[in-house]
C-alpha cells in the first residue's frame, strides 16, 4: 500500500506530466483534425473554425460599437486552421479543468471526512461527560448512604463505645477521608 504522504507528490507529478504531455497531444490532435479524413474535416473542423471566427469577429465588433452584422466567411484553409487550433486548445483546457475539478472534489471529500471525525470526537466526549455525571451521581448517592450509616452507628452506641473499637475508628476515618477527597466532607 502506498503511504498517504506519497500520494500527494505522486499525484502532483502525474498532474505536471499530464499537463506537459497535453500540449504535444493537442498539437497532434490539431494536426490530425487539419489533415484528417474528408468527413471529419468537412463536418467538424471547418464548421467549428467558421463558427469560432464568426464569434470572434462579432465579439470584436460589439466591443468596438460597430453594428455591421455581416461576417466574411473564411477560406477552407483558414477555417481548418481556426478549427484545428480550437480543438487543440479545447483539449488543453479540458485537461486543466479535469484536474481542477478533481482537486476540488478531493478537497471537499477530505473536508467532509474531517468534519465527520470532529463530530465523532465531540459525540465521544459528550458520552464521556454523561458517564462521568452518572458516576458522580452514583458516588454522591453512596456517600449519602455511608454518611447515614455512620450516623446510625454513632447514634445507636454511646460515642465512647462506638469510637473506642478499632474497626469503627478505622471505618470512620476511611469514610471521612473519602468524603473529603470527593469534596463532600463535613467541612464543605
Amino acid at each position: 500500500m502506498v503511504a498517504p504522504v506519497m500520494v500527494l507528490p505522486m499525484f502532483k507529478l502525474l498532474y505536471v506530466f499530464t499537463r506537459q504531455i497535453s500540449k504535444p497531444v493537442a498539437k497532434m490532435v490539431e494536426r490530425s483534425a487539419k489533415s484528417g479524413s474528408g468527413t471529419i474535416r468537412n463536418k467538424i473542423v471547418i464548421p467549428l473554425g467558421q463558427f469560432s471566427h464568426w464569434v470572434s469577429v462579432r465579439a470584436e465588433r460589439v466591443i468596438a460599437g460597430n453594428t455591421r452584422t455581416r461576417v466574411r466567411s473564411l477560406s477552407e484553409e483558414e477555417a481548418i486552421e481556426w478549427g484545428g487550433s480550437l480543438i487543440g486548445e479545447t483539449f488543453i483546457y479540458s485537461v486543466a479543468a479535469g484536474f481542477v475539478i478533481y482537486e476540488y472534489t478531493d478537497k471537499e471529500a477530505k473536508d467532509s471526512k474531517k468534519k465527520e471525525e470532529i463530530q465523532a470526537w465531540r459525540n465521544s466526549i459528550g458520552e464521556q461527560v454523561l458517564q462521568l455525571q452518572e458516576k458522580i451521581q452514583q458516588l454522591e448517592t453512596e456517600s449519602t448512604e455511608l454518611r447515614q450509616a455512620l450516623e446510625a452507628v454513632s447514634q445507636s452506641a454511646p460515642a465512647s463505645e462506638a469510637l473506642s473499637t478499632p474497626a469503627t475508628s478505622n471505618l470512620y476515618s476511611a469514610v471521612s477521608y473519602g468524603l473529603s477527597l470527593v469534596g463532600l466532607g463535613s467541612g464543605s
